[in-house]
């Protein structure tokens, strides 16, 4: 399937906007049911040991009389100049207001309807990682280096920033030692008001708020945090633990957010080097066993676990030639072309051909039931010459992106996770030109971010050189918007 995201943003699946996390926004439509470890705090607040799951609440997404929309902005392509593709430019936010997206050592927040640039935040060196998440009071953690690279030095990914979505203000920056002795992250993820970093030395906590350190590494122990995954319902690891020199050890575990002790443990099988985590409440794992994914997808099989008691609820294989979820080969939190709600799984089918002719492809979106690792029965059919792919649940409601052929334009739509019956909740226009420019954003080095009925693409590389443009072909862009036309 040609258009699987990067690591960088869940993605797309579940990305949080201002004031809600988007991931965990639903319908009134129908009642979903809650898995028995569902526990809640005095406040309401989930406590990150139990299940929030995505699909309970009202939905906020509706479709309007007329669906088309019109390009709102697009921000300008970043050229590196360098000859090869040293940077990337993993991250992009949505909240009512602004629209936000990573640049060279920057970060900067556009105007989410005019696109005009309202903040910017200067770093000391590129954005490394980024949290898909935020918190109610729009905060958010991006890792990234202490300088910009060299010829000579590549530079270290040893800082974390948590900044304010809505402002662009920075809120902390911290990193563990200085200098050789710094410890070095290789992802950042935000969950249940804390900041979680795993790396060469393991994995470390600091409170969102006060940057104030939560957790680190014990002196001695031979297990580590590889990474971690958040969201509104918590924080849940991968940890690795050395059995012996050929053989390691991987534990899922569901943590407390407040001071990272361990709520519930799985016990991975063996023949697995890297497992993800693509939902904490309800918990899923994917992971590729004997590295049987030939297609580099890095899910062989899924894994539905119980948070509360941290027993296998279901175990069942992901064929790499039928379905299309797709995981970073060694990220915990680098999965897409998914999505996690109602206590199902949904994913895309692999492109195929279509029924008409020869050259035509098409895809569908099937679902897993967590509690038996069973296809639930449920299809939606993406259409001849059209591609499906889930973006985010939208409380029962599932919210999809369909591409369409080069002389229609692609689609947003809401489906009833009951009937799989479709509401098209935003159309880009029809013309060649849109079409083709919005390609350049379909593959795996993209974000697609929808909310308040306005769809949003950014890159998550930038080009080497500037070539001349193809109107054609379209046009190369950082980012791109698509709105409604009322």
């Amino acid at each position: 399937m040609f258009w699987i995201i990067g690591a960088t943003v869940l993605v797309i699946a579940l990305i949080v906007g201002g004031g809600v996390w988007y991931a965990n926004s639903g319908t009134d439509e129908t009642p979903v049911a809650k898995d028995k470890d569902d526990k809640k705090d005095k406040d309401g607040k989930g406590d990150g040991t139990g299940t929030d799951d995505p699909a309970a609440g009202p939905a906020k997404e509706k479709a309007p009389a007329d669906p088309s929309a019109r390009q709102l902005f697009s921000v300008p392509m970043i050229y590196t100049g360098v000859g090869s593709r040293v940077y990337e430019l993993p991250g992009s936010w949505l909240t009512d207001k602004v629209y936000a997206k990573t640049g060279l050592s920057e970060i900067n927040g556009y105007d989410a309807v005019a696109g005009n640039r309202v903040w910017n935040l200067k770093l000391p060196g590129p954005v490394c990682s980024a949290s898909g998440f935020q918190s109610d009071e729009g905060l958010t953690a991006v890792l990234h280096k202490s300088a910009r690279p060299t010829k000579d030095d590549g530079g270290q990914c040893d800082r974390i920033t948590v900044f304010d979505v809505r402002t662009g203000k920075t809120v902390w920056t911290k990193g563990v030692g200085s200098g050789e002795g710094s410890a070095v992250f290789t992802e950042v993820t935000v969950g249940g008001g804390t900041v979680a970093a795993g790396g060469s030395r393991g994995g470390y906590g600091w409170d969102l708020e006060s940057g104030d350190q939560v957790w680190s590494p014990k002196p001695g122990d031979e297990c580590y945090d590889v990474g971690y995954q958040g969201g509104s319902g918590g924080l849940a690891v991968i940890r690795k633990c050395t059995i012996n020199t050929d053989q390691d050890q991987l534990f899922v575990q569901k943590l407390d957010p407040k001071d990272g002790s361990v709520s519930s443990e799985y016990k991975m099988p063996p023949g697995i080097d890297f497992a993800h985590i693509l939902s904490v409440s309800p918990l899923v794992v994917g992971a590729d066993v004997n590295e049987a994914a030939e297609d580099g997808s890095g899910i062989s099989d899924f894994f539905s676990i119980d948070g509360r008691t941290g027993t296998l609820r279901a175990r069942w294989p992901a064929d790499a030639k039928t379905y299309g979820a797709s995981c970073d080969a060694v990220a915990v939190s680098g999965c897409a072309n998914f999505a996690v709600g109602g206590d199902r799984l949904y994913v895309p089918t692999e492109e195929h051909q279509g029924k008409k002719e020869a050259y035509s492809r098409t895809n569908e979106i099937v679902a897993f039931d967590l509690a038996t690792g069973k296809l639930t029965g449920q299809r939606l059919d993406a259409g001849e010459d059209w591609e499906l792919r889930p973006l985010r649940m939208d409380g029962p409601r599932l919210l999809a992106y369909r591409a369409g052929p080069y002389d229609q334009g692609s689609q947003v739509v809401s489906v009833d996770t009951r009937t799989m019956k479709t509401e098209v909740l935003l159309k880009t226009p029809d013309d060649q030109r849109s079409g083709s420019t919005i390609r350049h954003f379909v593959h795996e080095f993209s974000e697609i971010l929808f909310g308040n009925g306005r769809l949003y693409f950014g890159q998550t590389m930038p080009e080497e050189e500037k070539k001349p443009v193809d109107p054609e072909e379209g046009v190369p862009y950082l980012a791109l918007s698509f709105g409604g036309t009322h």
